[in-house]
């Protein structure tokens, strides 16, 4: 869908961007609208993976204690 390049030097990242030019790389409308969709909804998914992965962990710690 979307994509991330990081570059280590400046000089790096000048012949990323050169290349994606001469690619003619760019986002459809579909896409930037999907990314827009998953960042606007991005606090509600993070907070529920955090609240599933502790109650996983407690699980997994009653678990422990219990054949310990």
């Amino acid at each position: 869908m979307l994509g991330l390049v990081t570059c280590a030097t400046e000089e790096l990242w000048h012949m990323v961007k050169s290349s994606i030019a001469q690619a003619g790389v760019c986002a459809g409308s579909e896409e930037v609208f999907l990314g827009l969709r998953g960042l606007r909804t991005l606090s509600v998914r993070l907070r529920q993976h955090q609240d599933s992965g502790l109650v996983l962990a407690s699980w997994l710690d009653e678990r422990r204690k219990s054949a310990g």
